[in-house]
């Protein structure tokens, strides 16, 4: 048992520690013996709990996805009452500041999958928790046939999760003191603007070319 301990608190030290090396510098600089450093630990203790990089970076992946996912489901169970603006602004605000606070490292979770086929179905699957939340969520909210509904917030959870991606990967992929382009909004801002977007979607009556059916969605 105290060597069963021992070793999950070696295993939180180093993920804590890869997880403070790419929230602070990123994937570019990011080593093994970094990791070991900032863990207090061996290399060789490292190497004896993740046999590579990319076995520890992929730890790195879920947990950041998992934490993630979890804050998103919490928020999903206190809007069960509420009304579709209480939902969608809860909704945008936690996974926006999420994003926000931890720009760097979502840029390395989100840009680091694609060469790697257990990291990109890791992201697969953290897409389909995340429209589930965002069913669960909005559409007893939303009026109208349930294909429809459903549709519709399929196409809104598209938007605002890409959307909200795009901004952080391109926040967390400059190097310090580098701007982007000129005056995007800041989180807060764009989150409240983004929840009144998909409030209007949604309230907005179907065009034909969106193949959402003929009853009002909302």
């Amino acid at each position: 048992m105290p060597q069963q301990d021992r070793s999950r608190r070696s295993a939180r030290q180093i993920l804590t520690a890869a997880i403070t090396l790419l929230t602070d510098n990123g994937i570019g600089d990011f080593t093994m013996t970094d990791v070991s450093q900032a863990a207090g630990l061996s290399i060789g203790g490292v190497y004896g709990r993740y046999p590579t990089k990319e076995a520890l970076l992929r730890e790195v992946k879920d947990h950041v996805l998992s934490t993630l996912e979890a804050a998103v489901a919490e928020t999903v169970e206190t809007t069960h009452g509420g009304d579709l603006r209480q939902a969608m602004t809860a909704l945008v605000t936690v996974i926006a500041r999420s994003l926000h606070q931890q720009s760097r490292l979502f840029a390395f979770v989100f840009l680091h999958s694609g060469d790697d086929p257990q990291m990109r179905r890791r992201g697969f699957r953290f897409h389909d928790r995340m429209k589930s939340a965002f069913m669960e969520a909005l559409l007893p909210l939303v009026r109208g046939p349930h294909s429809s509904a459903r549709q519709a917030v399929d196409i809104l959870y598209e938007t605002v999760i890409h959307s909200l991606i795009s901004r952080s990967v391109t926040a967390g992929s400059v190097d310090p003191g580098e701007t982007t382009y000129a005056s995007p909004p800041d989180w807060e801002t764009y989150a409240h603007a983004l929840t009144a977007m998909c409030c209007l979607y949604l309230a907005a009556p179907p065009h034909p070319s969106w193949n959402l059916g003929d009853a009002d969605v909302l």
